[in-house]
């Protein structure tokens, strides 16, 4: 999924929170998921997700995905910083990954590109990421929830910041991972 139907899902996700407003907004709202749903409905994926009149349930559902994303983001860069470091070839790392347990998005589509080391062009650029997090934090804070790998994450993303990586993709907190391996040279 490219940037584009990124895009197309938050608008979905937004409308769907804001269609508890209105009578008309509702009715728009119901009408827009009629037709997608008659477009055969996988624009989006295979499925389509309704999480209640709650306003803003969407918009945290929404967070909630991108923080996982984002942790798994983490997760394949310190796995291929620790096969790097061991001398494995982060490629066949990530091929047996996504050939066996993680046939998914965050392996399919970032894994070769933290594997490659290649952040650009971007997905999705490091500050909409950040933003990202920021509000996952927020959204936590709210709910009174800890969240210790969101930490995590925000700050490789601020690291990222930091060093002037705004024009990447989010994935490019490997760069962070492999200076905290030692293995800066190598990304």
């Amino acid at each position: 999924m490219g940037w584009e139907a990124d895009t197309l899902m938050g608008a979905l996700l937004l409308l769907l929170a804001l269609r508890n407003f209105t009578g008309a907004a509702n009715r728009n709202v119901c009408c827009l998921l009629q037709q997608w749903r008659r477009g055969g409905g996988t624009t989006l994926g295979e499925r389509l997700f309704d999480f209640g009149e709650a306003a803003g349930a969407a918009n945290v559902v929404k967070l909630i995905a991108n923080f996982l994303l984002g942790v798994n983001l983490e997760a394949i860069a310190e796995g291929l910083a620790l096969g790097e470091r061991s001398g494995i070839d982060r490629s066949r790392i990530i091929d047996m990954a996504r050939q066996t347990l993680f046939d998914c998005v965050a392996f399919n589509t970032y894994g070769p590109m933290i594997a490659h080391k290649a952040y650009a062009p971007a997905r999705f650029p490091v500050p909409l990421g950040y933003k990202d997090m920021q509000l996952v934090s927020s959204a936590a804070e709210r709910a009174h929830v800890p969240m210790p790998l969101l930490n995590v994450v925000h700050n490789r993303l601020m690291t990222c910041i930091a060093h002037g990586w705004v024009e990447q993709d989010w994935s490019s907190l490997d760069r962070a991972v492999l200076q905290d391996a030692g293995l800066d040279g190598s990304a």
